[in-house]
């Protein structure tokens, strides 16, 4: 995705073209083409303008990718991509095989390049929009079959893009895919002249007005069908919801993994850290599993304002911001403790990416050196390793053969030493056959030995006098027999040292490194396409674990020179069904339901938890859309999982408007002055609330008149307290201490000579906000007033204009951009 500079710079463009004609097109290819006028660019940094692909910036490469090229393929061999082109990976040249099948060099590959160019970025596209390119193709064609082989775009007409339409129909496609084709079809005559507009697209596009004729052009091809809505056989999705919310002894599941990984496993272990991350999706806030993958190591923090109060911050690459939420008083010890859990497992994988990151921060490739943990640098530093020393290095027990025959192996191919005391000391006549040579004395003690025995040799001993030899060797050097002579040099060998084998550490090192770099970190160093997360900033990384007949055999132990960063599918394998196989956190600490079965679900289901117990709980739809990271709330529904029974329950505890009910404050004092065959009629328009806020209720219905306060409640005559209401009493309660506080800050300020608008006003709005809560506590506290009577209020002080309460937001929302 492009910086936020960039984007304001495009909201700006300027869509006037050159006079007419082919004079337009080439304007527009010299504003939109990648790195043209506009400055804007979602293709790679090599740009070549007559190349017969478009090569994707790397925001839009998919998860393993470090590449991605979409060809421009004439229509006739769209079915044939392999007779044209070879596909390549890691940067290579790609190879054309038959150039008749791509898009000629010309005016309408570059006016492709550059409408592919400023559309994927105006739609805010985040993959490669293979529909759109595909589009292309058919236009390109009916331009040659109605203008003798010619493709100029300034031919584009009505005609072609109907014979564009009518090939997409007799396409082999499946009918989805004909749809999307189509559509783009239907947006490109739309764009290329005054611009396209759907209640289906959050985002207008606005016209380039490249055409002298215009015409209306609109896909007749429908969308595939639904069967899940329409066949019987299929629960309806109200009826199938209720099925997948989570249940609380699932809830229960979750608190109890932690609590045992802990006991059983350890805080530093994989079961641990695990069960950790998933308390954190349900203790905080509802997060994708993108998002939590994304969580930064800092995430949880105090408010500067309120050190009793802490909130996370999260980034939503859906909506593309971060947010700042307050967690729940109740559940902040607990998601601090599991949050800090999750940072200590992960802090020596953090230091690895810390120390790559700041030494090769532009490719991955480049890296050359092996980070190396402080515990075990004594080790590297020596020259030549040991089994006893690689045993600590990879800290496996002296009991696994399988590790120690690995080493005797060289893990597969790294040189193998044998010797005493420095490489070289054993005799090459010595037999290297076993992994291990026993028992050995250097040809000095032999010669002393047999000088002191009177044992004859059988030719006058030759070579260096500090080599090592066996016995074999000694009794074929000795005259006489070799059982005997055996038996004479016993003594003298069963004093003597065992040779053993050792390899290079520098070997190790670079087999090691070499290791490492097999993973894949296609969008290095961030942790996501998206790059707003670096891999060392990241909380869910760790070290990829060792098989369990390989180094390092255990319960999921790490690999230490292998850290990486957490994939969704790491996660769904440890809190989900795979196929038959239980979930490996559940299984491993044996976890079960009262069904028999292990606890399953995904993060999803929590993001439904979340949505349906704030609903639960009387928050507005449209905050839980916001806080669940979505700019609209057509998903909401999806995630409502309520049942029938909970939302009567819950409008009937609300407030029934059949009911007698009391009304006190100036509502109750301006009834006296309505005719009394009104006055039923008067306090419901005046005093019954029409929704519930987190601070009581409103009379105004915001979905004919929006709130004309934007939210401003304790400063408004709209707004209504029901005594007793105990839900929202506590909110009260903490703003008005909140309240407190600013007040003196802003007297503080005052008195230090701050006598700024903004000041004065903000101090008014909080005094404001202290007045409101004192009355209602007060009539919380007034026991003549009766539970559930409606208590109604005067505004306290002139209202904020409207340009006023833009400004104390803009205000508000620069401090919370300082505080990221």
């Amino acid at each position: 995705m492009q910086s936020q500079s960039t984007r304001s710079k495009f909201s700006m463009i300027d869509h006037s073209t050159a006079a007419t004609g082919a004079d337009r097109f080439d304007d527009f290819i010299r504003k939109y083409s990648p790195g043209g006028h506009q400055g804007i660019s979602v293709h790679s940094a090599n740009f070549e303008r007559n190349a017969p692909y478009f090569e994707w910036a790397t925001s839009l490469l998919a998860g393993g990718d470090n590449i991605s090229r979409s060809w421009f393929l004439k229509e006739e061999f769209l079915s044939k991509g392999r007779e044209v082109f070879t596909r390549v990976r890691l940067g290579k040249e790609p190879k054309i095989i038959n150039p008749r099948g791509l898009i000629e060099p010309g005016r309408f590959l570059s006016f492709a390049k550059a409408y592919v160019n400023v559309i994927t970025y105006e739609k805010k596209i985040r993959s490669t929009p293979k529909a759109l390119i595909l589009s292309i193709s058919y236009i390109e064609k009916a331009l040659r079959y109605l203008n003798k082989n010619i493709n100029d775009p300034s031919n584009l007409n009505l005609k072609s893009f109907e014979i564009a339409h009518r090939a997409i129909q007799e396409s082999s496609h499946g009918q989805s895919k004909k749809y999307d084709i189509a559509k783009e079809l239907e947006i490109m005559a739309c764009v290329l002249q005054d611009g396209y507009k759907s209640k289906n697209m959050h985002t207008r596009l606005t016209g380039f007005n490249l055409l002298n004729s215009p015409f209306q052009f609109r896909s007749m091809i429908a969308s595939s069908s639904r069967p899940l809505l329409k066949n019987p056989v299929f629960p309806s999705k109200k009826e199938s919801q209720v099925e997948n919310r989570i249940t609380s002894e699932e809830i229960v599941a979750v608190g109890l993994a932690y609590r045992k990984a802990i006991s059983q496993c350890g805080a530093k272990s994989p079961s641990a850290f695990f069960s950790a991350l998933l308390g954190l999706a349900f203790t905080t806030v509802s997060m994708r599993i993108s998002e939590l993958i994304c969580l930064r190591r800092d995430a949880i923090y105090k408010s500067e304002n309120d050190l009793s109060r802490t909130r996370i911050r999260i980034s939503r690459p859906k909506i593309d911001s971060h947010q700042d939420i307050p967690i729940s008083k109740k559940l902040a010890p607990l998601a601090t403790e599991i949050f800090q859990t999750a940072l200590d497992y992960s802090q020596e994988a953090h230091l690895a990416f810390k120390y790559y990151i700041e030494r090769y921060p532009h490719d991955f490739n480049s890296i050359d050196e092996l980070y190396i943990p402080l515990r075990l640098k004594q080790f590297f530093s020596k020259k030549y390793l040991s089994l006893e020393d690689a045993r600590k290095i990879f800290s496996v027990p002296e009991t696994a053969q399988v590790f120690s025959q690995r080493f005797s192996q060289g893990f597969g191919n790294l040189e193998k030493l044998q010797f005493v005391k420095r490489p070289g000391d054993i005799s090459p006549l010595v037999s290297f056959g076993t992994s291990k040579i026993t028992r050995l004395v250097t040809l000095k003690q032999l010669i002393h030995f047999c000088k002191d025995n009177e044992i004859i040799f059988r030719s006058r001993p030759c070579g260096e006098m500090d080599k090592y030899i066996s016995i074999l060797v000694a009794t074929r050097m000795l005259l006489g027999s070799d059982v005997a002579l055996k038996k004479k040099l016993k003594p003298l060998f069963d004093k003597g040292i065992a040779g053993s084998i050792y390899i290079k550490s520098a070997d190790l090192k670079a087999h090691l490194l070499n290791d490492f770099k097999k993973l894949k970190f296609p969008h290095w160093p961030y942790v996501s396409k998206d790059r707003h997360v670096k891999l060392d900033e990241a909380l869910a990384v760790w070290f990829h674990p060792s098989p369990a007949n390989d180094v390092g055999a255990g319960e999921e132990k790490g690999m230490w020179w292998k850290p990486e960063n957490l994939t969704p599918i790491a996660i769904g394998f440890r809190i989900s069904y795979v196929g038959k196989a239980p979930p490996a956190l559940f299984l491993k600490l044996g976890i079960k339901l009262r069904s028999g079965l292990y606890p399953s679900f995904s993060l999803h289901q929590a993001r439904k938890y979340h949505q349906t117990n704030a609903l639960l709980a009387g928050a507005n739809i449209l905050f839980v859309d916001e806080l669940a990271g979505r700019k609209t709330g057509s998903q909401s529904d999806f995630y409502d999982l309520r049942t029938p029974h909970e939302i009567l329950i819950q409008s009937i505890d609300t407030f029934d408007p059949d009911d007698n009910y009391e009304v006190v404050g100036p509502i109750a004092s301006a009834l006296e002055q309505v005719k009394l065959v009104d006055r039923s009629a008067f306090l419901f328009d005046k005093a019954v609330p029409k929704h519930i806020t987190e601070i009581g209720g409103c009379v105004t219905d915001w979905s004919i008149n929006p709130c004309e306060q934007f939210g401003e409640c304790t400063n408004c005559d709209k707004q209504v307290w029901m005594k007793g209401d105990k839900k929202r009493l506590s909110t009260i309660v903490e703003k008005r201490k909140h309240a407190i506080a600013m007040i003196k800050i802003a007297k503080k300020k005052k008195k230090d000579g701050n006598t700024s608008l903004s000041l004065v006003r903000q101090y008014q709005q909080f005094n404001a906000d202290l007045i409101r809560c004192n009355e209602i506590l007060a009539y919380e506290k007034n026991p003549e007033i009766a539970a559930g009577t409606l208590v109604t209020f005067s505004s306290l002080v002139q209202p904020l204009s409207v340009t006023e309460l833009v400004m104390k937001l803009s205000a508000e929302n620069r401090e919370i951009e300082k505080r990221k």
